[in-house]
């Protein structure tokens, strides 16, 4: 079955946004049967343009752009991964649904597994102001880690994404002092394969 083959890694930050920008625009054209995407098509052009603008703001930024320039490339790494799983389930091994989101699918191979072990022992401390370090352990055959956290006391509507990582753990800043948190793991691998999340466990932040 054919899934949509992002291969974001070989792209530099000009590519990226070209490609973006097709993937937007595809998007638009074929709402009716991408309707209910996970990112607007709003908030996705939103940073298209911010890392085109970061992009742009290198030539004479210094080492500050570059930070920033990264730093966005991520947020549109994230939105375009999470559209392609929404894409592999619209289109359901159709190669020709896949192109009419801007995408292209991956060449057909065997599947090297089916499902990914949930993370576990999750283990959260506060070692500095503002911030909390998580450590977990998880399955062998992951590609990444997506981390969510949730002001305590979890409502199930109020978790925001953290961070992704490709190691077994990760460091969150920007939390009030004095609050809890709760947070939760899942595992990323190829092909679209999620696993379920973590069980959350909560953490005071010093």
């Amino acid at each position: 079955m054919k899934k949509v083959a992002l291969k974001m890694q070989k792209m530099n930050a000009v590519a990226l946004v070209n490609f973006a920008r097709g993937v937007h625009s595809a998007l638009t054209v074929n709402v009716a049967i991408y309707a209910t995407p996970p990112i607007t098509l709003v908030a996705l052009l939103a940073l298209i343009d911010g890392l085109d603008e970061a992009q742009q703001n290198m030539l004479t930024g210094g080492t500050a752009a570059t930070v920033i320039r990264n730093q966005k490339r991520k947020l549109l790494e994230v939105a375009l991964l999470e559209l392609s799983y929404y894409v592999n389930g619209i289109a359901k091994g159709d190669e020709a649904i896949i192109h009419l989101a801007g995408m292209v699918a991956g060449a057909r191979g065997p599947r090297r597994y089916d499902s990914l072990t949930t993370p576990y022992d999750l283990i959260a401390e506060s070692p500095l102001v503002g911030a909390i370090k998580l450590r977990w352990k998880g399955p062998h055959n992951v590609k990444n880690y997506a981390v969510e956290h949730c002001p305590d006391p979890i409502t199930g509507t109020q978790w925001e994404n953290g961070t992704y990582n490709s190691g077994a753990n990760a460091v969150l800043e920007g939390f009030d002092t004095g609050k809890k948190y709760w947070l939760r793991v899942r595992a990323l691998g190829s092909e679209g394969i999620k696993s379920d999340w973590s069980d959350p466990i909560c953490q005071l932040v010093s």
